[in-house]
């Protein structure tokens, strides 16, 4: 339990709050590392082939959450992997000790992740799936869709086809779920402006809550970086990348979406409340194979594989807090990324005894010269001229 407190430290402008009494809360992520199939592009620890490990997966992973402190908790995310591959008794298993052990807040978002590949969430009995999901306690699920269009679906190695995809939002919405969340991507093999249009274009029939758009990023060891490397990667060029993002904002935007973070667009009151969490670089525990956590200001990772978890137990929280420059500097650089909400100069005087000013005066003075970032009313923001850039942006307040 000691491991979990933390401390006040000096530091220019002023001395810094407990980080316990800045969060009376925070947020809990539970990694469910199995897949049915690795797609092609993912880098996340994840793993096919290893069913069989399910039951001892989740017995150690009920007994690194009984060991935890009893925080008072208001979002619950389960992510992967894919949590909608375990069976659904084993997933209730894990959240009934969750609700059990910490105090988890009246109306705290708890998603899932699932992938419309599953058949038994699309099937004739998903309506009944989608509802002991319901009554287990999710009232969020985030869908793996990426594309509406088969033949990109297929370069991605995913399981399941556009109809699949249909059927499941379908489903969950039957089985009681009205806040849905999608993920799509761009830049991707064999994909042009068109068929991303097309992907749109389903995406908003859809009407739903929440939907996130990111681009490819080829990341190493992955089947995508070596067909890279040996040049049998078709991606679309740079300009057609760019305006595929300029058509995922005109047209979200167009159609009643907020742009409310570089990746992300809502309803209105449709946000997700985990991922503001952090953005905003607040504290959360996450238990399972290659979860992160960050309390008290120390960041640590349970072991990446299932057997090194199974064998090893979860990490130890370290005993030292990370520098306190670098807990600003990503404070900064993930703040900016929540577009309208920025970074809060009373947000950050309150977390640091310093205003943005006297910290990166300098570095704001330049950003904004170069009309990248604006700050008023007490807010720095990325401009719409700056978010092409923001990797830039943010790359300004490293080591400064």
């Amino acid at each position: 339990m000691s491991a979990f407190k933390s401390v006040a430290v000096a530091k220019r402008g002023g001395e810094v709050p407990d980080h316990d009494s800045l969060f009376p809360t925070t947020a809990l992520y539970v990694h469910i590392p199995f897949c049915a199939r690795k797609c092609f592009y993912c880098d996340f620890p994840s793993f096919a082939g290893q069913d069989d490990a399910m039951e001892a997966y989740v017995k150690a992973l009920r007994e690194e959450i009984s060991a935890a402190p009893r925080l008072r908790v208001r979002t619950i995310f389960f992510g992967g992997g894919t949590p909608s591959y375990l069976p659904a008794a084993l997933l209730g298993e894990i959240l009934a000790d969750i609700l059990a052990h910490f105090e988890v807040l009246p109306g705290a978002e708890i998603t899932m992740e699932a992938n419309p590949g599953n058949e038994r969430l699309r099937d004739g009995s998903a309506l009944d799936e989608w509802r002991r999901y319901r009554e287990m306690g999710f009232n969020r699920v985030s869908l793996g869709v990426q594309s509406f269009d088969a033949d990109v679906l297929q370069a991605l190695g995913r399981i399941h086809r556009p109809e699949d995809a249909l059927d499941a939002v379908r489903a969950a919405r039957s089985g009681g779920f009205e806040r849905l969340s999608i993920d799509l991507m761009y830049g991707l093999p064999g994909q042009t402006l068109e068929t991303w249009r097309d992907t749109l274009m389903v995406a908003l029939s859809l009407r739903l809550p929440h939907v996130s758009a990111y681009s490819l990023i080829v990341e190493p060891h992955t089947p995508f970086e070596m067909a890279e490397r040996q040049g049998r990667l078709p991606l679309p060029d740079e300009n057609t990348e760019r305006e595929m993002a300029r058509l995922v904002e005109v047209m979200l935007s167009e159609a009643g979406y907020d742009h409310y973070e570089v990746s992300n667009w809502a309803l209105p009151g449709c946000e997700s409340q985990h991922n503001q969490v952090y953005w905003r670089n607040e504290p959360w525990l996450g238990f399972g194979s290659g979860a992160h956590s960050y309390w008290g200001r120390r960041r640590w990772s349970n072991p990446s594989t299932i057997t090194k978890y199974l064998s090893d137990g979860p990490a130890v929280p370290p005993s030292v807090e990370q520098a306190l420059h670098t807990e600003q500097e990503e404070t900064m650089f993930m703040g900016l990324r929540l577009l309208k909400e920025g970074m809060s100069n009373e947000r950050f005087e309150a977390r640091f005894g310093c205003d943005l000013q006297s910290r990166y005066g300098t570095v704001i003075d330049d950003l904004a010269s170069r009309g990248l970032v604006t700050f008023t009313d007490g807010r720095l923001c990325l401009t719409p001229e700056g978010l092409p850039l923001a990797n830039e942006v943010f790359g300004a307040f490293l080591d400064c």
